[in-house]
């Protein structure tokens, strides 16, 4: 066996036909395209699996998988309070009086005032 057929990147090239090493091209080219435009780090990892040598045969299998991680948007936190009748999610603090409602009843007229 030569140096070359037993090389990492001959076998890369070769495995499915050279199907693996065209979706690493692809994948690795869109990973660079996210990374340079985030201006954030991004990863790509490729793990190779061998199995053992059938004891007939000599032949191995062999599978390739690989995924890419590209960055990601940094999503702020909203915050949402808890309406304390139903329970439900909502933007408007519960205790948050809306001063542009059309139902508002002044202040004075809920204390018992004017």
């Amino acid at each position: 066996m030569s140096e070359k057929e037993n090389s990492f990147l001959t076998m890369i090239e070769k495995y499915r036909e050279g199907s693996l090493a065209a979706e690493l091209d692809h994948d690795l080219k869109e990973l660079v395209s996210e990374v340079e435009r985030m201006g954030k780090g991004g990863r790509m990892e490729v793990v190779i699996a061998l199995g053992a040598p059938n004891p007939n045969t000599g032949a191995m299998s062999i599978v390739v998988e690989y995924r890419s991680k590209p960055p990601k948007f940094p999503r702020d936190p909203q915050q949402y309070f808890v309406n304390p009748k139903t329970g439900a999610l909502q933007l408007e603090h519960p205790k948050q009086v809306d001063m542009f409602a059309a139902n508002v009843t002044p202040i004075k007229q809920q204390q018992g005032g004017e």
